[in-house]
């Protein structure tokens, strides 16, 4: 039959061999696209960790400011204005510290110590000075230094921040807690008409005496030394050079609420943009919670290479054309249909996946722990890999790598690389590792996840291997098509010049055919019929 004809001749092989390639790919495409996203959302974890990271630390810096003119007024006591003055200059903040608006003191009187600080201040700074909002209050709070003093440090002058409910709460937390708050999103009395933008302060109490029991501390409060910030110049430069990468939004507690939205990095260009990747973070600062959200940009997913899938693809249904055209030619030699099933085998071996060892590491690259993966990986028993260093495991030419990651996990915390392994035997192998710093009970650890990746490094070269032979084989295979004209005759043809040639002449030049001739039983009997006549005979008598 038919079917039996196609099984017994093969002629199905080609069909079978670009199916598997056909679901090979699409594993290879989704395993691809797989690898992508993870490596583009790993790199977008560890850059919104980075800038967490720099939130913190800018805002301990600005804590640190006014930790040390808090140190001031506890060495003077009574500060002046000049004093002060002299102090603030000497920090150089607008070179040091961006975003900051400026350090001020708001001093904390009685109502009947009003009218008497008034006129002292009129009299020393020559000013019209008065203390604002106006009316009746339990107790006043007056800006009395803010430095720089000028342009929009002039408008602050004066001001009672303790009338303002929002600036009033972290100005009390501060003088009870005796640490540093920051207020929730205010707009600053420096702000004018143009380019508004949201704002926050932070404030730490000042003490008629040092360090007073927290019992004490509201009856010995002096004032606030404080520190106004605008959030747009806060945030400059804290995303670092890969600004352009994310879009940043930071809200003043719940990010459902759109009035307590304090910066939007890009608030015009990415509206209509859906982003591939997003994270929402909180960070608590000073008794303040603040909403990070982070998103990633067009300019973000350009720095990958997010074509390796559509490439696999285009590689995989190419190779499996490419192998269905050699299957078909090959189908009819034995050697050949081996090497193919051998070329089958190659590629499954290329799906296979290893497993992860874990290696449990201290400070001191001392390894600690190890999981059995990682004992059959390195070839060492768990008690022998206790104690060792992962320098050990690593060839001398890998040593400057293997130190170098290590420094850099430190500030990082987390990350991936290749680098070799050694095992006792003294074989090299190619891994992938992933590692970050986990802390336990105060404790600092390195998690590393060793992943070998020799497999995918050989699959990946006879891969190229396969392709160029393919390629090879393709480029000396020669095909007939169209119409032959053949003599119904003497079967001679007739080729594209008008030449008549013998068959297989004409197939010796158009087709990698090769000939050996004999003769046939009906020419046999017309050409020496005594002989077959003889062997007839032969064969009936016998």
């Amino acid at each position: 039959s038919i079917i039996s004809t196609w099984i017994s001749t093969g002629k199905f092989l080609p069909w079978i061999v670009l199916a598997l390639f056909m679901v090979g790919t699409a594993v290879l495409w989704q395993s691809v696209s797989r690898d992508t996203e993870a490596e583009m959302r790993a790199n977008f974890d560890f850059h919104t960790r980075e800038i967490m990271l720099r939130i913190e630390q800018r805002m301990k810096a600005y804590e640190q400011v006014l930790r040390g003119v808090q140190g001031l007024f506890a060495v003077k006591g009574d500060v002046d204005r000049t004093e002060f003055r002299a102090y603030y200059r000497s920090l150089a903040l607008e070179h040091t510290y961006p975003g900051i608006q400026g350090v001020g003191f708001s001093l904390l009187m009685r109502p009947e110590e009003k009218d008497r600080h008034i006129s002292s201040v009129r009299r020393e700074t020559g000013l019209d000075y008065s203390i604002r909002p106006d009316g009746k209050r339990s107790e006043y709070s007056t800006i009395v230094f803010l430095e720089p003093f000028s342009d929009r440090n002039l408008r602050a002058f004066g001001y009672d921040m303790y009338s303002e409910p929002v600036r009033h709460a972290a100005m009390e937390q501060a003088a009870i807690s005796g640490s540093p708050k920051i207020s929730g999103r205010v707009t600053l009395v420096q702000e004018t008409e143009h380019q508004t933008q949201s704002g926050f302060l932070m404030f730490l109490p000042v003490y008629k005496t040092t360090n007073p029991p927290p019992a004490e501390r509201r009856s010995a409060l002096l004032g606030w030394v404080y520190a106004p910030f605008r959030m747009n110049d806060l945030m400059s430069g804290v995303i670092g050079a890969r600004e352009f990468e994310t879009d940043l939004e930071i809200y003043d507690g719940d990010p459902a609420d759109s009035s307590s939205l304090m910066y939007d990095s890009d608030p015009r260009n990415l509206r209509d943009f859906k982003a591939f990747f997003q994270n929402k973070e909180t960070i608590t600062l000073d008794g303040r919670t603040w909403t990070v959200m982070v998103r990633s940009t067009p300019a973000f997913e350009l720095e990958f290479d997010t074509h390796k899938p559509h490439v696999a693809a285009v590689v995989g249904i190419g190779s499996g054309i490419l192998f269905a055209l050699l299957t078909m030619l090959l189908v009819n030699s034995r050697a050949r249909a081996m090497d193919k099933l051998k070329v089958e085998e190659r590629y499954k071996n290329l799906m296979q996946q290893a497993s992860d060892g874990i290696l449990v590491v201290n400070t001191e690259r001392l390894i600690i722990d190890a999981n059995e993966h990682a004992c059959v990986h390195f070839g060492y028993t768990i008690d022998e890999l206790r104690g060792m260093r992962i320098d050990d495991l690593h060839p001398p030419e890998a040593q400057v790598q293997v130190v170098g990651e290590f420094e850099m996990l430190k500030t990082k915390k987390s990350a991936r690389f290749e680098i070799l392994n050694k095992r006792k035997d003294g074989s090299l192998v190619p891994v992938e590792i992933s590692e970050r710093i986990v802390d336990v009970e105060g404790e600092e650890y390195i998690l590393k996840f060793v992943r070998d990746i020799s497999e995918r490094k050989h699959a990946e070269h006879e891969r190229e291997k396969l392709v160029s032979e393919l390629q090879a084989a393709l480029a000396d295979v020669k095909t007939l098509s169209g119409l032959i004209p053949i003599c119904s005759s003497c079967k001679k043809i007739r080729d594209d010049k008008g030449y008549w040639n013998v068959l297989e002449q004409y197939l010796i030049e158009h087709s990698e055919a090769q000939f050996t001739h004999g003769v046939c039983p009906d020419c046999m009997r017309k050409l020496y019929p005594e002989y077959m006549n003889k062997r007839d005979a032969e064969i009936g008598g016998g």
